[in-house]
């Protein structure tokens, strides 16, 4: 018997025993037995809200006065399955989840036998035809934007299906192969920014068109010194971008234009959002927090220096990664405050540990030398309900020297991994078919 059978057969035993023997759900089936008797209402009826059942799961209507027993279960999400304690429907709110549904790697326990993803086939990887020597990864509404350097040092971007179709490559200007760059989108807008030495970070915007993108603006944006690294986000409607500078400042830009200076730390400078206000990476270890008018609504500090990548949006909140004295530790962050913190997963201090928000998700990835995992986290970081090995996230032996990811608007997430010295970039999507 399964484990989530049994903890059924457990709860309506319970009730059996609190409740006495006409308890429906004490029959262990959807409908009851001929020989047990429909509980009684007092008085008449009129109509079918005059009906009271003393049974909860005993739907009744009046039919010529008197309250009969309808013949209907509960069952909010139409699949036959009542909810339990009136059956064994684990999920009442989602019909492609009850007793005997077909198990697939989301996260989610379809069957409802108490055990998440079991028999699923797993995520599939494999390479991706266009080669890349850096490349990140976009989810756009229901397909992904892989951004990357050509071998030949020209800056593309591309579609790529859930069938794994990749689309046209869009060919923009770079005039610096090594420079960096970032990429985030809002609805069918992609936006890329790109960094390099004194007077050449650019943005470019693309529009999703079906299968590919199209050009729609171009803009260059003056900096006095070398850009070094680089984030871009597009948060209600309005462009946030990051900068690290060769000479050791970092500056967030407000739509492109109003200059907010923040303190340089040594990891990567990150933009995350809580759903209503942008979170920036401050120094090394303080996360500040912005209205969409640029007003500082607060800081939260963390008690060590944020992990390679170590912010994340979040619903109500920011999630934050950093190493504390053995390890890592992920904690959720609001202007005011600060949850207690979770250790990530299976790792060691030394390891690049990145955080990605895959709605209503938080994926975990570890990277060092010689390999590469995730955990794709509940949304209080209480536990994972996903683990995926070097093998699953990769089709190479080796592992990636980048690893990015990111989920499309519908919620399918993907991993992917890029190797610079062999221009060549794995595609891991996590689902089952």
């Amino acid at each position: 018997m399964s484990s989530r059978r049994a903890w059924t057969l457990a709860l309506l035993s319970s009730s059996c025993l609190l409740g006495g023997a006409q308890f429906r759900g004490c029959q262990f089936d959807e409908r009851p037995p001929d020989d047990v008797p429909l509980p009684e209402t007092m008085g008449g009826c009129l109509v079918d809200r005059d009906c009271v059942s003393s049974d909860m799961c005993v739907v009744l209507t009046c039919v010529a006065g008197s309250c009969v027993d309808s013949g209907f279960i509960l069952d909010d999400d139409g699949d036959r399955y009542a909810p339990i304690p009136c059956g064994v429907d684990c999920d009442d709110t989602n019909a492609s989840v009850f007793p005997g549904a077909t198990e697939i790697c989301d996260g989610f326990d379809q069957d409802c036998d108490g055990t998440i993803d079991e028999d699923a086939p797993g995520i599939r990887t494999s390479p991706l035809l266009e080669p890349f020597a850096r490349a990140v990864i976009v989810g756009m509404e229901s397909q992904y934007a892989v951004v990357g350097v050509t071998p030949t040092g020209e800056l593309g971007a591309m579609l790529v299906g859930r069938d794994r179709v990749e689309g046209p490559l869009t060919i923009l200007e770079m005039p610096d192969p090594s420079a960096p760059f970032a990429a985030s989108r809002d609805a069918r807008e992609l936006s890329i920014v790109i960094g390099g030495g004194a007077g050449e970070p650019r943005l470019h915007v693309l529009t999703e068109t079906g299968d590919g993108f199209v050009a729609s603006g171009a803009m260059s944006f003056t900096t006095d010194v070398e850009v070094t690294h680089l984030d871009v986000a597009l948060i209600g409607g309005q462009r946030w971008v990051v900068l690290d500078t060769a000479a050791g400042s970092r500056v967030l830009l407000r739509g492109m234009e109003e200059r907010i200076d923040l303190a340089i730390g040594s990891a990567p400078p990150r933009l995350a959002t809580d759903g209503r206000l942008v979170a920036v990476t401050d120094g090394d270890d303080t996360v500040r927090f912005f209205r969409a008018d640029g007003v500082d609504m607060g800081s939260q500090r963390v008690p060590g220096p944020f992990a390679t990548r170590g912010l994340a949006s979040g619903d109500g909140s920011v999630y934050v990664a950093y190493r504390d004295a053995f390890d890592h530790a992920i904690t959720r962050v609001t202007p005011m405050t600060t949850t207690s913190p979770t250790t990530a997963p299976f790792g060691d201090r030394a390891d690049e540990v990145s955080l990605f928000y895959l709605a209503p998700r938080l994926l975990v990835t570890r990277r060092n030398p010689t390999s590469v995992r995730a955990w794709l986290m509940d949304a209080t970081v209480a536990r994972y309900e996903a683990t995926f090995e070097m093998g699953q996230i990769t089709s190479s032996l080796e592992s990636p020297e980048e690893v990015s990811a990111d989920a499309t608007g519908d919620g399918l997430g993907a991993i992917l991994g890029a190797y610079p010295l062999t221009a060549q970039s794995s595609l891991a999507i996590l689902e089952c078919r």
